[in-house]
């Protein structure tokens, strides 16, 4: 076995929609580049693309900044529910890596909204 790498950015994915079958779509993708997976290969994929396909949206009208949200998008100048939003993402992400509880579930963490589906 030769060790070796190369990697290729796949053209012609279409806009993902929620109910999208993304294995089938990017497979699809695959062979319309001319290229196929084989064993051992790995397909990375933004967890955007993702969410988009789960349907994981969240109306950015909905959301009400908490303090620290608003103290760094002061900082940042970023839209305060925006930053609301990601660090509830995140702390629901870290509670997932410590206690293994399932991310979905973990919107406790932040009892304002539930875990962001999309922004809006």
């Amino acid at each position: 076995m030769s060790a070796h790498f190369s990697a290729h950015a796949i053209e012609g994915v279409p806009m993902i929609e929620p109910g999208d079958a993304l294995a089938q779509m990017f497979l699809d993708a695959i062979s319309a580049n001319g290229l196929a997976l084989e064993d051992g290969d790995i397909l990375v994929v933004a967890q955007k693309v993702v969410s988009k396909a789960e349907g994981r949206y969240v109306r950015l009208d909905s959301v009400a900044a908490g303090e620290e949200a608003i103290r760094i998008a002061n900082v940042t100048g970023k839209d305060a529910r925006l930053v609301e939003i990601i660090g509830c993402a995140r702390r629901a992400a870290s509670i997932n890596r410590i206690s293994t509880m399932r991310t979905a579930s973990a919107h406790c963490c932040c009892p304002k909204i539930p875990m962001p589906r999309r922004i809006v």
